[in-house]
């Protein structure tokens, strides 16, 4: 069915974090995930260290597929926050991360949000190059998606472009392009 999946963006920074128009910021790591990347690294920040305390404390190690869901105390546009583990780098290869990529498309999809932010991998997640991430995390959604929607935080112009690209061949995603900023305030 063509346009199942809904897809904007915004740019990766704090002012889009505050204003994110998604029910759950979900944030995939990586074991060695230290200090927080991207995403994860500014929610963090909104949130005063309490990832990185959670992360210090064990109470989530990113293993694969655990799961962390935590409040956003306001801080954040969204309300909640998902950690979802994708275990050590050095094991995770293209199967692998489709396999787990899939199981974190179906935790947000059993939650039953209505929508869903998520940052465009800058970075190579194992042996799999972010532009590969990309197209899996995408194919993923498109086979579970919240029905309003996903919110794709990205950190350049070219990852949009990549974003448009991919979708223009997946006849389940309907890509929407950049929200604006008046689309975004409050």
């Amino acid at each position: 069915m063509a346009g199942e999946l809904r897809l904007v963006s915004l740019p990766l920074s704090l002012p889009s974090l505050d204003r994110m128009p998604a029910q759950v910021l979900v944030l995939p790591l990586l074991r060695i995930d230290r200090p927080l990347p991207g995403a994860a690294g500014l929610a963090d920040w909104r949130l005063n260290g309490r990832l990185s305390r959670l992360l210090q404390e064990g109470a989530f190690r990113a293993e694969e597929r655990e799961a962390l869901l935590t409040d956003s105390r306001g801080r954040i546009g969204a309300p909640f926050l998902l950690l979802f583990g994708l275990g050590e780098s050095g094991r995770l290869d293209r199967e692998k991360l489709a396999v787990l990529l899939g199981h974190l498309a179906g935790v947000v999809a059993r939650a039953r949000w209505k929508s869903a932010a998520i940052e465009v991998p800058a970075r190579r997640l194992g042996s799999v190059d972010a532009d590969e991430a990309l197209g899996l995390w995408l194919s993923a959604l498109a086979g579970r998606p919240p029905p309003e929607g996903v919110v794709l935080l990205r950190s350049s112009a070219a990852q949009e472009e990549r974003v448009a690209s991919l979708s223009a061949k997946d006849k389940r995603i309907e890509w929407r392009g950049p929200l604006v900023p008046a689309v975004v305030r409050a």
